[in-house]
């Protein structure tokens, strides 16, 4: 299957976002359902699209209604995530182009940042001499909110680090350390030394749900040679405070997620302890290095990285 240079004249974007759509959901019908299309318009642009580049892009796996990308569609799906992204931020900025009211300031962000840095950003962003209007996306799904970042629809986002996004830029904020939280009355609260990953083996774990960070310290502890007991896991740090201070297991959370979740009430009966010779979440801030320079969001970078350096000396 070849093509001359002159038919990839006739590339559409509609066909690269159907091959990045497939991509992602592994099927013709998955990628017409989230595109709109029926599985018979998908099918019939991947294939326009497989004559204009002269190249099998998509193959169907034997047994399955499912599909997966040749090398070669590989290869232009890398193109064209680039040129999607792009076209996405520049919508975003024609957006914001016209706007003629206040600037508005679209922020992703996840639950221990919002109740920690958020409220003392929003007060600096108040205190601006034009007003700043805010729309705010929380999303305990990182990966989510750096999608709609890249996809133009967020401005900022804070995330964890690293991200592996080419389109994106993204600063340092603050290094957040993992804890133990247990009873006053549990063993390890008598200890006169930093948790190691030897004093969690075996010992009732209740945390958060699988996720990138969750899975990195559990590996990481792991190799250690911790043998973790997980006896629940749950979608809100909060929760796991809670269960913790029930006497469930040790909570194993963030230093962040402690700051935010643990209520005066609950001090008293709960101890946080450092753990040991674990490396911490790094907590950033993202942003898309493809659209427009925005006066509002390098102020907010600008106050971000206050609020993490006065953080940090806190701690």
């Amino acid at each position: 299957m070849e093509a001359n240079a002159g038919s990839w004249h006739g590339v559409e974007l509609r066909h690269l976002a159907a091959l990045e759509a497939i991509a992602k959901e592994g099927s013709f019908s998955g990628a017409g359902t989230r595109m709109g299309y029926s599985q018979s318009a998908i099918s019939g642009q991947i294939a326009t699209l497989e004559r204009l580049v002269g190249a099998r892009l998509v193959t169907r796996l034997r047994g399955s209604r499912k599909v997966a990308i040749t090398p070669e569609g590989q290869l232009l799906l890398d193109h064209a995530k680039v040129i999607n992204a792009r076209l996405s931020a520049a919508r975003a900025d024609l957006l914001s182009a016209r706007d003629d009211g206040a600037p508005v300031l679209r922020i992703g962000t996840f639950q221990s940042v919002s109740q920690t840095l958020l409220p003392g950003l929003f007060r600096r962003l108040l205190q601006e001499p034009v007003p700043v209007l805010t729309s705010l996306r929380e999303d305990a799904d990182i990966d989510r909110l750096v999608d709609l970042l890249v996809a133009g629809e967020l401005d900022v986002a804070f995330v964890l680090l690293p991200v592996a996004q080419p389109e994106l830029e993204t600063i340092q904020v603050l290094s957040d350390p993992w804890t133990v939280v247990v009873r006053h009355d549990h063993p390890l609260a008598s200890l006169r030394r930093p948790v190691s990953a030897q004093d969690l083996s075996q010992v009732p774990i209740v945390t958060y749900e699988r996720c990138r960070s969750q899975n990195f310290i559990e590996g990481s502890l792991a190799a250690a040679g911790a043998q973790l007991r997980v006896v629940t896991r749950l979608a809100d740090y909060r929760s796991v405070l809670t269960l913790a201070g029930a006497g469930l297991g040790c909570g194993l959370v963030p230093r962040l997620a402690v700051e935010a979740d643990l209520e005066a009430s609950a001090k008293g009966r709960l101890r946080v302890l450092t753990l040991a010779d674990q490396p911490p979440r790094l907590v950033g801030l993202a942003w898309n290095r493809d659209r427009r320079a925005s006066e509002v969001v390098d102020r907010f970078i600008g106050f971000t990285i206050d609020a993490g350096d006065r953080a940090a000396v806190a701690t």
